[in-house]
């Protein structure tokens, strides 16, 4: 799976990537992009919406990798959200960040400071369940949202990644898009694959993929790669706004139609 050729960057701009489907959409959040042009007054953010994400990556990346985008199934745009931030990512490099994610306080330098790195936060789950077999414990307890026991990041449960910090073209980053690729086209040839909705977005392209990933190339590009703990030492809010109240469509784990490969 070729990438476009890409001189790997030191600094990680001062650029915050972020999209939603539809302009209508993104204005709903200006309170969130207000405090983050307070909290981060010298970065520039860019909004993407379908249209643009879909020439973006046209223009930017092959003909294979815009198939595999397109393939994604529209209704689940978490999963397209997931695969464009990686794309962006690696060939501008900057920082993503979901729609509703923000600084909890004034940021300084806290990006600069770490050169040619791609920047990744851990989520944890409660101490207790460190002092349990995980080979017993899952079988008796509905683990929910927690992956620890899937990604090898126990206690902790995945790599966040409602924020990606890193230079431009971190080959880390390009082993996930390559991954997701992979997926992708896997679940083109054989449908049932993925098939299970929101828990397919999770493994297809979501933080699932991502933690695997990481894990798998973290020691061999270990100085190419810095880890936080969850929410990059609590400096940033995975949601920084009620996105329940503001958003009245349904949540893609709601959706009927579980197959997210069309």
């Amino acid at each position: 799976i070729k990438l476009p050729r890409i001189e790997e960057g030191i600094e990680i701009p001062k650029i915050i990537h972020r999209c939603y489907k539809d302009l209508e959409g993104i204005e709903k959040f200006k309170k969130v992009f207000d405090l983050t042009e307070t909290r981060m007054p010298d970065y520039k953010q860019i909004y993407y919406t379908d249209e643009l994400i879909d020439k973006y990556i046209q223009e930017n990346y092959g003909e294979r990798i815009y198939k595999a985008y397109k393939s994604i199934n529209p209704a689940y745009g978490a999963a397209r959200a997931d695969f464009f931030r990686y794309l962006v990512v690696y060939k501008e490099g900057g920082i993503y960040m979901d729609i509703k994610t923000g600084p909890n306080k004034k940021i300084d330098n806290f990006f600069e400071k770490y050169k040619g790195k791609l920047l990744v936060s851990i989520g944890k789950v409660g101490n207790i369940w460190r002092f349990i077999p995980r080979e017993h414990l899952k079988k008796f307890i509905d683990f929910g949202d927690d992956w620890g026991y899937i990604t090898n990041l126990w206690p902790n449960s995945e790599h966040q990644q409602f924020i990606i910090a890193s230079p431009k073209g971190n080959p880390i980053l390009g082993k996930v898009i390559q991954q997701v690729v992979t997926n992708i086209e896997k679940g083109i040839r054989d449908k049932s694959i993925y098939s299970q909705g929101k828990y397919s977005v999770l493994a297809m392209t979501g933080p699932i993929i991502y933690s695997l990933v990481i894990n798998k190339y973290k020691d061999k590009y270990k100085d190419k790669i810095t880890f936080f703990d969850i929410n990059f030492n609590k400096n940033f809010n995975h949601s920084l706004v009620d996105y329940k109240n503001i958003m009245k469509d349904k949540h893609y784990s709601m959706i009927k139609n579980k197959e997210i490969i069309i």
